[in-house]
Formats: C-alpha cells, sequence, structure tokens
C-alpha cells in the first residue's frame, strides 16, 4: 500500500509517499495551493495507487477548518481513507534539520517547497510511528 502525506499550507502544500510495504517514506514534490488542487491531489493518488492519505494537522489556528474542509472534499471525490496527525512540531522541525543538513553542507535548504515536503515526510513518520505503536 501507498500512503500519501500532505503538508498542507494556504500557499504551498508539501507531498510525500510511504511504501508500507519496504516501510520507505519519499519526499515527492511541493504543489501550490491553488484552486486545482484537489484535482491535482486526485491525479497523485491515482498515478501512485494511494488507499490512505496523512494529513498534518496543527491543534489550533484558522487553517484547522481549511484543512478539514480540503479532507472532505478530497474524501467526497476520491474514496481515500484520510487520517490526521499532529503537525505542531513537523515544520519546525523540518525547517531545524535542514538548516542543520545546510550548516553542515548536506542539502541546501532553498528551493520550492523543499521544507513543506521535508514537513510531509515528517507527518508520515509520525503517523507511521503511530501506527507501529498501536500493532505492539
Amino acid at each position: 500500500m501507498t500512503v500519501l502525506g500532505i503538508d498542507y499550507g494556504s500557499k504551498k502544500i508539501g507531498l510525500a509517499l510511504l511504501s508500507t510495504e519496504t516501510e520507505m517514506i519519499f519526499p515527492l514534490k511541493a504543489v501550490l495551493n491553488t484552486r486545482a488542487i484537489l484535482a491535482d491531489i486526485v491525479k497523485i493518488c491515482d498515478e501512485y495507487r494511494i488507499e490512505t492519505v496523512v494529513i498534518g494537522l496543527p491543534s489550533s489556528g484558522s487553517i484547522v477548518k481549511k484543512i478539514h474542509r480540503f479532507a472532505t472534499n478530497l474524501h467526497q471525490i476520491k474514496n481515500v481513507a484520510i487520517e490526521f496527525v499532529s503537525e505542531d512540531l513537523s515544520s519546525r522541525y523540518a525547517h531545524s534539520m535542514l538548516s542543520s543538513l545546510r550548516d553542515n553542507n548536506a542539502v541546501s535548504i532553498k528551493g520550492f517547497g523543499k521544507k513543506d515536503t521535508f514537513s510531509a515526510t515528517v507527518i508520515l513518520e509520525e503517523w507511521q510511528t503511530k501506527i507501529k505503536s498501536k500493532h505492539t
């Protein structure tokens, strides 16, 4: 099974993939959050045969309603399971990790959506950890 991780932002949306067979998480890309975003995500779901979408959800803020509306609309258009994980620390963790890698000349933090995509991988890691802890 392939799982899509989403770091939803008002301007950009970071995407990552998790293969449950290999337990490997891969950053996919960032996309602009435009009126066509649902169609774009449905295409990605079809292309990668996504069965579950995991969306990072902050504990508060005006974006929470937007994320719930996005998830509801996605589920109505594309019958995939939707799950949420707390993203309160994922964006800060992603920025911190990318900054650390940049400081060690391992990666450039610049580039469209790099932080958003990395945040999506962190969201999937948190979800994967939650799933594994339920089965132990």
